[in-house]
This record gives C-alpha cells, sequence and structure tokens, in this order.
C-alpha cells in the first residue's frame, strides 16, 4: 500500500508548519515588547556595562601590581625564598640574572619591592612578561597607539624611557622598541579618557 503524502498533503502540512513558526516568533516579540520587560532592558543593559568596567578595572590594576608572578610591595624575605639570596643582599637594589632577562628590584625602608624592572638581553620576545599587550619588542609607535601620550618621556644616551604614571608603569627603549619594562608606584590615579577607551576597548 502506498503511504506516500500526495502534493495537497505535503502543501497542507508545510502551512500548518510555517503558522507554528510564525506564532513563535510573534510570542517571542510579544514577550520582548512586554512593558515589563522593556522597562528592565536598560537596567540589564546598564548593569552588564557597569560590570565590564570594573571587571576591566581589576584586570589593569592586577597587571600593573604583577610581572612574572611577583608584585609590587614583594618582602625581602619572600624575593628571597622566591628566586633566591642576590649578590648584595644588604643594598636597597636586587639584582637577578634570569637568562635571556635581568630582574631588578627596587626596595623601600620598609624593605618592600617598590618598584620591579625586567630588562631583556637580547631580541627574546618573552623574556619579560608583556604589560596589556606591550612586551618586548613592541613599537614605539604602537604603544602611543594603545596607550596614548606618555606622561613623561627622559633619554639616557641611546636609550629612551617613557613612562605611563597612572598606570603604573614605564617602557625602557632602544631603537623604537621596547627593551625594558618595569612596574612602578601609581603617582597618578586618574586616567585620560584616551587611555581608558583604549585599555577597555581594545
Amino acid at each position: 500500500m502506498d503511504t506516500k503524502p500526495s502534493g495537497g498533503e505535503v502543501k497542507r502540512r508545510r502551512r500548518r508548519s510555517g503558522e507554528r513558526s510564525g506564532r513563535g516568533l510573534t510570542t517571542a516579540s510579544s514577550f520582548l515588547q512586554h512593558s515589563g520587560v522593556s522597562k528592565f532592558a536598560p537596567l540589564v543593559m546598564a548593569g552588564a556595562a557597569a560590570l565590564y568596567v570594573v571587571a576591566s578595572a581589576f584586570w589593569i590594576y592586577h597587571a600593573a601590581t604583577m610581572t612574572g608572578g611577583l608584585p609590587r610591595g614583594l618582602s625581602k624575605t619572600d624575593t628571597r625564598y622566591i628566586l633566591g639570596t642576590p649578590g648584595d643582599e644588604g643594598a636597597s637594589q636586587w639584582v637577578y640574572e634570569r637568562g635571556a632577562s635581568t630582574m631588578v628590584f627596587n626596595y623601600n625602608d620598609r624593605e618592600q619591592a617598590e618598584s620591579i624592572l625586567c630588562y631583556a638581553k637580547g631580541t627574546n620576545g618573552g623574556a619579560c612578561p608583556a604589560f596589556l599587550g606591550v612586551g618586548i619588542n613592541t613599537t614605539e609607535d604602537a604603544i602611543w597607539t594603545m596607550m596614548g601620550t606618555p606622561d613623561r618621556q627622559k633619554y639616557y644616551g641611546d636609550t629612551k624611557v617613557i613612562a605611563y604614571s597612572g598606570l603604573g608603569v614605564q617602557f625602557t627603549l632602544e631603537r623604537f622598541a621596547v627593551k625594558g619594562i618595569a612596574f612602578i608606584p601609581v603617582s597618578r590615579p586618574d586616567l585620560t579618557v584616551f587611555q581608558a577607551g583604549r585599555l577597555m576597548f581594545p
């Protein structure tokens, strides 16, 4: 017995299926247009935006206080435990040679690391941890594009140092490329609108 549906039956089934789909779309549209839902939609969007801002701020703060897992404020005792005893233990500056990089810790009177510098010995891009996407060999033009104008610039012979105090970071440049990254105390907590926009929406 032939159970194949006739052409008319196929058309009727398609018509009913289309009607059900249309009803589903209409129901979803009506739900979104409901006064209660539309009233809370802006609040939901504002909450999501606020959450993104808070997460971005935490990300920036974390990046500005950590270098290779070692935070600013690290005590001499903890530094010694993690990296070993430096050559001049009694000095306020401890230097560690680590293969492709040199790590320099500057301590305050409380024996806490006030700044941490990582300097690449060669061209190895992974010699030092990057800061918000800026790492060893990043060009000076790229830094300006990503972060805007630095608030401090200084030359030391053929080396240039640029600092972003609001972010707590400075970069050592040689021949227009990053050779060193230092994490310094935040001396100006505010960021320019340009810098904040670039960091939050890269």
